[in-house]
């Protein structure tokens, strides 16, 4: 009997023992399989303009891979739609017809509309702008990867977020709408100089599709500042 017990044990154990290998054999396949296709969906993602495509597409891998991957995405999306609205700033057509004579018209002598515009157009483009510069910080990118993930996950995240592509085409971004920026807020400020001039000059009149002034002075001063703008 005691044999029988023995010989019934010892299969039991190796029973178990093939099972745990099987286990860790297919442990194994499963994460190379993943790590494989996580690959390709972050190679695909790399080769996507950040400021005109779409980030938020539908997970490819599963498990933990498939939070890393959904966790990627998130971020590069939310950055996307922050850089469109910055870019739906500076390209505005109201912004680029202030000092023409149709704004004159309807907005002028007063230019209460146009003051206010300029006023808000610019906050909202400096406080957009510096959210989209905040998210590009590395300590911005690695507070959304959480702690209770692995070293191997946590790895994996930043290997992708700062060591590889993404981070090239963040930064060479980000540096061109620095200076975006700094061109924005020019124009602005110098748009507003002219129509700060024009509402405490008031001797000036709209003739066809010309402004008119009375005193030659103003005329000079004018022409200066519609200079400066020009050459922004």
């Amino acid at each position: 009997m005691k044999n029988r017990i023995k010989k019934i044990s010892s299969i039991i154990m190796k029973l178990l023992l093939v099972c745990v290998i099987f286990f860790a054999i297919g442990n194994v396949v499963y994460r190379k399989h993943e790590e494989k296709k996580f690959q390709e969906e972050m190679n695909k993602l790399i080769n996507k303009n950040l400021t005109t495509d779409t980030f938020n597409t539908p997970p490819k891998t599963d498990g933990t891979y498939k939070k890393i991957e959904k966790m990627i995405k998130n971020y590069l999306n939310m950055y996307s739609m922050k850089a469109r609205k910055v870019l739906e700033i500076m390209s505005d057509e109201k912004l680029k017809s202030v000092l023409s004579y149709e704004n004159y018209i309807a907005d002028g002598p007063s230019f209460t509309n146009t003051l206010e515009y300029l006023t808000t157009k610019k906050e909202t483009f400096n406080k957009e702008m510096e959210e989209l510069i905040i998210l590009t910080k590395k300590e911005t990118i690695l507070k959304k990867i959480d702690k209770k993930y692995s070293p191997y996950y946590r790895d994996l995240y930043t290997q992708y977020m700062l060591g590889s592509d993404f981070q090239a085409e963040i930064e060479k971004s980000i540096t061109e709408l620095k200076l975006s920026r700094e061109n924005i807020n020019n124009l602005i400020d110098k748009e507003k100089k002219v129509i700060d001039f024009l509402v405490q000059c008031k001797e000036w009149t709209m003739k066809e599709t010309k402004i008119m002034f009375y005193k030659q002075d103003d005329l000079n001063t004018y022409n200066t500042l519609i200079g400066e703008v020009a050459g922004e």
